[in-house]
């Protein structure tokens, strides 16, 4: 769009003022200057545009045909200006803010240990984690980035992995010291499943069939729909579990959960930083995009 070298904005909101008053004398009156200056102004504009905008009467002023047709596009500018500083106002109220939106097991288990290290990046900026189950049920719609485990965005999303799908099974040692584990045996030992009706993680008769096993179940197995639950179960030593890496990997350092079998590197999936389409990218974005690559990628 070509503009003219010098819009002249005082001069149409001056004119506007002066339209809206029927008089030059009340328009100078409401923006407080001289009459004079407000005739001056509209004299300008007038010989500018090479046109008159009113017509002089003794009591006040009316709008030519020009003036109507300049008033009314004056007036539409001044709602799309009044707009645009709108979304301004609310773009600088929310960019000390940063909406994240992940899974349960991924804020519980992988994030929560390491706040204390995101908020020495953030310097003021607020983060608001939203969590939810994930998987299919994760609305990608709800936060400037998302953290989501084999989700499928728009292709328009800009997607960067941060951790590929590696997982291990894990028990505490409290109940591995009950029990010798071999790797025939691991079919027949109580498995804790993660109910997964959309299919999209790695589930047990995928683990065992991988490693050549059957997928027997043992008497007493368990089920659940929420994976830090899960995890806590295996904590506590009611069975098996099979633990998503990085999600688990400080637990294992910490030796509150222990490897019982081979890591098996499914390739295909894994954890993406996932962010939709930005028309202004809110501030910190990339920083923290950097600092969950990085964080993943020691695990």
């Amino acid at each position: 769009m070509a503009f003219p070298r010098r819009l002249p904005f005082d001069d149409l909101l001056v004119f506007a003022a002066a339209a809206r008053a029927g008089a030059f004398s009340a328009a100078a009156r409401g923006m407080g200057v001289t009459q004079s200056a407000v005739s001056h102004c509209v004299a300008k504009l007038e010989r500018e545009l090479g046109v008159e905008l009113f017509t002089r009467q003794w009591r006040g002023v009316r709008l030519t045909t020009a003036g109507e047709v300049l008033l009314e596009s004056v007036e539409r500018g001044a709602e799309a200006v009044e707009a645009g500083l709108a979304e301004v106002r609310r773009l600088s109220a929310a960019s000390r803010s940063l909406t994240i939106v992940t899974d349960f097991g991924f804020a519980s288990l992988w994030l929560l240990p390491r706040l204390d290290r995101l908020r020495a990046i953030l310097h003021g900026l607020d983060i608001h984690i939203l969590t939810t189950r994930g998987g299919a049920q994760l609305d990608l719609s709800l936060g400037d980035a998302v953290i989501a485990f084999n989700a499928e965005p728009p292709d328009d999303w800009r997607v960067t992995p941060i951790a590929p799908e590696v997982v291990v099974p894990v028990a505490s040692p409290s109940f591995l010291s009950l029990r010798e584990i071999g790797h025939e045996g691991l079919a027949h030992t109580p498995l804790l499943h993660l109910d997964i009706p959309d299919g999209r993680w790695t589930g047990w008769s995928d683990y065992l069939a991988a490693q050549g096993l059957s997928a027997a179940t043992a008497d007493g197995a368990l089920t659940f729909n929420n994976y830090p639950i899960l995890i806590q179960a295996a904590i506590a030593g009611e069975g098996i579990a099979l633990g998503w890496l990085p999600l688990v990997s400080e637990l294992i350092e910490r030796r509150i959960l222990v490897p019982c079998g081979e890591p098996l590197r499914t390739g295909a999936r894994g954890y993406d930083f996932i962010e939709p389409p930005h028309k202004l990218p809110p501030p910190g974005l990339t920083t923290i995009r950097d600092w969950f690559l990085e964080q993943a990628g020691e695990r």
